[in-house]
């Protein structure tokens, strides 16, 4: 959940917000360090820290923050009786006011986010202003998540299907398919479409850790694509189909020259094992699972 991109969206736009911000977090507790909320004086807000009581309070005191005209502000909260929550755990919270007139120092750390996970140290000023410095490590705050990539082969309903479930989790999206007409207009901020005659030539410019899911209207593109990928290393190469193309795709990348390792070292059918639902956006929404478990036995 995205915190400074929402408020320096609120300083651009003339409005003041309360900043209130998980400093600590001891025990069980809904939400770690760095989960935060970006509070309005409508009453709206961005983020989160875990929802239930915990947070309507905290919204409630943001609200009594600002109307009282402080700066700044930190609670100690037992997630106990008082609040009617058995969480059992700590957190300590801050409460920072931020103005317009303090969008550029808000721009730098939106900008910082939009780019995934990063790190600042803060310093508190004679007037209680809390100003914050990004650093490559070890800072004292951490904010944002540390996006998958995945490189979606394919643009048919499946594809679609995948893209929009995935482009709602922590991940960058490289979309690939062949045919151009097959892509949409626009696509989330997180998604980079590619139309490539040979979509076999962006491998080169992924990451290791990317996660390869093969889709396409072709069984021979999906197979050059899985060879082509399985020798380049990739965390983990998917493919859709049954476990009868499974053993054609084995035998063939076997004749091709793959070691057996090699050629077994993919996974087919995709998704969370068990479910027989053949619908786009629940076989979309199994491999999202699937990616965000681990790395799953070979199947």
């Amino acid at each position: 959940m995205k915190l400074w991109q929402p408020l320096a969206k609120c300083l651009s736009e003339h409005q003041s917000v309360v900043l209130v911000l998980v400093q600590e977090a001891r025990g069980s507790v809904p939400r770690g360090a760095g989960a935060g909320l970006v509070v309005l004086p409508n009453g709206e807000f961005y983020g989160t820290i875990g929802g239930g009581a915990l947070e309507w309070e905290a919204l409630s005191h943001a609200r009594r923050f600002a109307e009282a005209g402080k700066v700044f502000e930190q609670l100690s909260v037992p997630l106990g009786p008082n609040l009617g929550q058995c969480c059992g755990g700590h957190v300590a919270l801050t409460y920072e006011a931020w103005n317009p007139e303090r969008l550029k120092e808000a721009g730098v750390l939106a900008q910082a986010e939009s780019a995934g996970r990063f790190e600042t140290t803060k310093s508190r000023t004679d007037t209680d202003l809390i100003h914050r410095t990004i650093v490559e490590s070890e800072g004292t705050e951490r904010f944002g998540i540390r996006s998958i990539p995945v490189a979606i082969f394919g643009a048919g309903h499946v594809g679609k299907a995948l893209m929009k479930s995935l482009s709602l989790l922590p991940v960058r999206i490289v979309w690939v398919d062949s045919r151009a007409d097959m892509f949409p207009g626009l696509a989330p901020d997180n998604v980079s479409m590619h139309a490539l005659s040979d979509p076999r030539t962006i491998l080169a410019d992924l990451r290791s850790e990317t996660s390869i899911i093969i889709l396409t209207h072709s069984h021979a593109q999906d197979l050059a694509i899985l060879e082509a990928a399985l020798k380049s290393d990739f965390s983990f190469v998917g493919v859709i189909g049954s476990k009868t193309k499974r053993a054609r795709f084995e035998s063939m990348l076997l004749k091709a020259g793959l070691n057996e390792e090699l050629a077994r070292s993919f996974h087919c059918p995709i998704g969370i094992p068990g479910l027989e639902n053949k619908e786009p956006s629940v076989i979309a929404a199994s491999v999202s699972a699937q990616l965000f478990m681990g790395k799953p036995a070979k199947t």
